[in-house]
């Protein structure tokens, strides 16, 4: 599981910092340095970016005389050639670490709080949406509850930059989030995204999924205007309050799109 951003942040700063202590030591034998370096360079909740538990140097050296400690062969050599060539090497350590700590996600977050930005990568990171019912048992994922949360708790301003958002499992929970706020325009969200057959998304139900698109998915299993299917569960459905003349723009509007799936599928992928 995918650390949170602030948590991620933490992480990478303690591997930076951890990595300018271990390359400070190459330039002094000192015990105590040893000592101190380690202690700065890893905060008390720090795991490590590959998660192993935090090092105690102390503890390691715990029953060793003083005087036989281990000091680096390295102590004794002109110290101008060394320095050079630890700079070099920790900047080359940083680079990596940054990289292996964090991925890059270029997506403006202004105006998403935190808790909601922490919980879109979490969903995100699952890579699919999911029925209430997954597999043979029938068990609840975990990534329902996430997608129920963030319908609940994003407010309409968050859910309407999210429907912008690079990961199409992301886009459709924003899109239905704003669907099923009362006063939201029902006709103008289905239609901007049945008009989108550039994003797909993997959906599980049951034993089974298939990949489909936003206004595919919106249009079947959260406002039930589809010919094609039969209607869905009491309780399940959006109530939606559109026209006629509404319903059947949108219905044409979902075949057309429907028809062509393949080649949408196709170009896209």
């Amino acid at each position: 599981m995918s650390l949170p951003k602030s948590a991620k942040t933490r992480v990478i700063r303690a591997c930076l910092l951890q990595a300018g202590s271990i390359m400070s030591l190459l330039t002094a034998g000192n015990n105590d340095v040893i000592e101190r370096g380690f202690r700065q360079a890893q905060p008390k909740d720090f795991r490590g970016c590959g998660g192993f538990s935090r090092i105690e140097p102390v503890q390691l050296m715990k029953g060793v005389n003083k005087s036989r400690r281990f000091r680096f062969p390295i102590q004794g050599l002109n110290r101008s050639i060394i320095l050079p060539i630890s700079t070099l090497g920790s900047v080359v350590l940083m680079f990596f670490l940054s990289f292996g700590c964090e991925s890059v996600n270029f997506f403006n977050w202004q105006g998403i709080r935190p808790e909601i930005r922490d919980t879109v990568k979490l969903i995100e990171q699952y890579g699919s949406v999911t029925s209430k019912a997954v597999g043979p048992a029938g068990k609840i994922p975990r990534q329902w509850y996430r997608i129920k949360w963030l319908m609940e708790n994003a407010t309409e301003s968050e859910l309407r930059k999210l429907i912008n958002y690079p990961s199409g499992v992301v886009k459709v929970t924003a899109y239905e989030g704003l669907i099923r706020k009362p006063n939201s325009d029902k006709y103008q969200l289905l239609s901007k995204a049945l008009n989108d057959t550039t994003t797909f998304f993997y959906y599980e139900f049951g034993c089974g999924g298939s990949l489909m698109m936003i206004g595919e998915y919106l249009v079947e299993n959260v406002v039930p205007i589809s010919d094609r299917l039969p209607p869905l569960p009491p309780g399940k459905a959006v109530e939606y309050n559109l026209s006629d003349v509404e319903i059947a723009n949108l219905r044409r509007l979902y075949n057309e799109r429907i028809d062509k799936k393949a080649e949408y599928l196709s170009n896209n992928h």
